[in-house]
Formats: C-alpha cells, sequence, structure tokens
C-alpha cells in the first residue's frame, strides 16, 4: 500500500513535513510509523506520540486474514521504540494492527515489548475530535491520556509484584 501511496505522490515525507509543521504550530501530532526509519523521521518532526502501526487488524470489521505475527508484531514495535527513543527520549509509542486486535493480545504483547500502550485507532481519533469539538483546546484530551497512562503503570507496577497466597 505504501508503494502505492508514493507513486500518487502522497509520500511519507509529506506526512514528515505536515508533522513538522504542526509541531511548529504547537499542536498535538500522533503519527504512525511502519519501520524504524520512519519512527526517526517522526521523532525529528517533533511528532509527539508515534504509533507503531503492524499493518491491517486481524479480524475486527474489515476482518483481514494475511496478518504478521505476534512475534514479529513485537520485534517491530520494539525496533520503532528503540529507533524513536534514541532519537528523542521524551516521544510516547503506542502500537496498533496487525495480530493485536483484543484486550489479550495487548497484554501479550505489552509483556513482550517496551511501547507505552495499545491503540484503538478507529475509536481514539474519533473520541479525541469529538472532545475537541466541544471544548475547543485539547487540555482535557492530555489529561484522559495523562490519565490512561498512570492507569497503565499502576497496573504494570500491581501485575510486576510477586504475591504469596
Amino acid at each position: 500500500m505504501r508503494q502505492t501511496f508514493e507513486e500518487t505522490g502522497m509520500s511519507y515525507d509529506l506526512e514528515v513535513e505536515m508533522v513538522h509543521i504542526a509541531h511548529e504550530m504547537d499542536l498535538f501530532s500522533s503519527p504512525y510509523a511502519f519501520n524504524a526509519k520512519e519512527a526517526v523521521k517522526m521523532a525529528k518532526a517533533g511528532a509527539d506520540v508515534i504509533v507503531a502501526h503492524c499493518g491491517c487488524t486481524v479480524g475486527g470489521s474489515i476482518g483481514a486474514e494475511s496478518i504478521m505475527e505476534l512475534d514479529m508484531a513485537v520485534k517491530i514495535i520494539q525496533e520503532i521504540h528503540d529507533a524513536a527513543k534514541a532519537e528523542r527520549s521524551d516521544i510516547l509509542i503506542l502500537c496498533h494492527g496487525g495480530p493485536i486486535s483484543s484486550p489479550e493480545d495487548a497484554a501479550q504483547l505489552s509483556a513482550m515489548s517496551q511501547s507505552i500502550g495499545y491503540l484503538i485507532a478507529a475509536a481514539g481519533p474519533l473520541g479525541m475530535g469529538f472532545i475537541y469539538s466541544i471544548f475547543k483546546n485539547w487540555n482535557l484530551n492530555l489529561l484522559l491520556i495523562s490519565l490512561m497512562i498512570l492507569i497503565l503503570f499502576g497496573i504494570t507496577d500491581r501485575c510486576g509484584r510477586d504475591i504469596t497466597v
């Protein structure tokens, strides 16, 4: 699919340029990256969050059947994470697509990778846009994202403790 976009002039570099302009305008951005090279470009452009994209999601509303295996998704997500963090330590990394189609898949992936969390790509931007349209600023969205991150850290902390029964 990327090759087709490149052939039509809708290049990834144009997306990088758009993220850079958004950063200059102090706008929040969360672009997709499909590999480590793209993650570095987006981090340099000033992206706030990079979404490591693992291709079409299995099942769901589009019902993709030929998707990458979970182990390959973990490898790609980790490469994207490492490349982006090497460029900018303050950037957040989320993941989407491929074999990640349920909370259980996300939990398994989170245990195998250092990415921050799982993004529900269809609902997240729609919900954030809806909230923005009501309040005309990004403050509540950023507060909600911060709250979700704190909850994830809390859950991770509790899951990592040894419990004696």
